[in-house]
């Protein structure tokens, strides 16, 4: 015996005249295609699912998948080129077929060579769409980060790092480099005082080129500045950014008590505030309802803000025409708002009264929200062209 584990398939003399000649150059196109799948503990699973296919299929009898197994196992003789430490398969002969084996031993490992590769495609192609979901993920998370920083920084001048991390829903390092990949891009800014990101100036640039094709806002100037010295309330523009409105521009009234002034910049969720809830009555009902049941906004805003009391709202503003917000954002502060129509039809804006609760009693409620619809319904109009 030529070692202690002495056997026919193993140590044969036929085999390692084979393995002299061939099997070390299949060895190292096996080792080529081991490091493809990642490491060398790979290709032992690999082995296992392709014997599992092989099984599955019935390309050979569990029996001479046993002897297989048995092969990769073994870690090979060190004569063949085995280190001990690394699995190795059988080497590709179609005419190796040592005495007292089947032929379905002898064809397992050509037929199973090819099930391999075909299985290591499928494992390239599981981590392409892998690392296009991941690729998509992480743009998303940046988009979530820079609207954190727009909503928050405009009220505390800038938001910090773990601030900015919590409400995105992020873990603090992952959203440390996506701001710092922001920031090299000047899209975001740091400032060195306060360690508080700020929007960049990149953004400013965009927004300009943007704005041709986006801004309603020029259009809207005249009718907001007409509402806030009829009513001498505080007038505001929303505009939709998918399941959020965003105020775009405002107007001071002439009233000077105000008990929650709404800077540009700010962000509602669609059934928050007039203007979210404005929107939101008027897209379709699919839409609305699955926009409802994927939510929580009472776990944020409070019970009023549930999907029935929510839902309650929605019916009184398409009754009304414009909606009402009995100060359930801030105890004193009321809104009435009316949506405004795209060039589609779709409701992509929507133009509010905000004002002290004394000043929004039930007759004057109607009065304003009859002049916020006529307003909204006039800036359709110029929308439209």
């Amino acid at each position: 015996m030529c070692c202690p584990s002495h056997d026919r398939l193993s140590c044969g003399p036929y085999f390692h005249r084979r393995s002299s000649r061939h099997g070390r150059t299949e060895q190292r196109r096996i080792a080529q295609q081991g490091k493809r799948c990642g490491d060398r503990r790979s290709m032992g699973l690999l082995w296992k699912r392709l014997a599992a296919e092989q099984l599955r299929t019935g390309a050979v009898s569990s029996n001479s998948l046993q002897l297989s197994s048995q092969i990769e196992g073994s870690r090979m003789h060190p004569q063949l080129g085995g280190s001990g430490d690394s699995a190795r398969l059988p080497p590709r002969a179609s005419n190796f077929t040592p005495a007292g084996l089947s032929p379905a031993v002898e064809t397992a490992p050509v037929e199973g060579y090819a099930l391999m590769e075909r299985l290591q495609a499928d494992e390239h192609r599981n981590e392409k769409s892998s690392d296009d979901g991941a690729g998509s993920n992480v743009i998303a998370k940046a988009a979530t980060l820079m609207r954190v920083v727009a909503n928050a920084g405009t009220r505390a001048g800038g938001v910090t790092t773990a601030t900015a991390a919590r409400h995105a829903g992020i873990p603090r390092p992952t959203a440390h480099r996506i701001l710092m990949l922001l920031a090299h891009e000047g899209l975001l800014e740091r400032d060195e005082s306060s360690a508080r990101w700020l929007l960049g100036p990149e953004l400013q640039l965009l927004g300009v080129q943007s704005a041709s094709r986006h801004d309603v806002t020029r259009k809207a100037r005249e009718i907001l500045d007409q509402l806030s010295r009829e009513t001498g309330e505080d007038a505001m523009l929303y505009a939709r950014r998918g399941s959020e409105v965003v105020c775009t521009a405002s107007e001071e009234g002439s009233f000077p008590l105000r008990s929650h002034k709404v800077v540009e910049g700010t962000r509602f969720p669609l059934g928050v505030g007039s203007g979210g809830l404005a929107v939101l009555a008027h897209i379709p009902r699919t839409e609305m309802e699955t926009y409802l049941s994927s939510l929580q906004l009472q776990t944020i805003y409070g019970p009023a803000h549930s999907a029935a009391a929510i839902r309650k709202r929605i019916a009184e503003t398409r009754a009304n025409g414009y909606s009402f917000n009995p100060g359930l954002l801030a105890s004193n502060s009321f809104g009435v708002g009316a949506a405004v129509f795209d060039n589609l039809g779709s409701p992509a804006y929507a133009l509010c009264l905000t004002g002290v609760e004394d000043r929004f009693t039930q007759r004057r409620v109607a009065t304003l929200g009859r002049l916020a619809l006529e307003a909204a319904h006039r800036l359709s109009k110029r929308i439209a062209g």
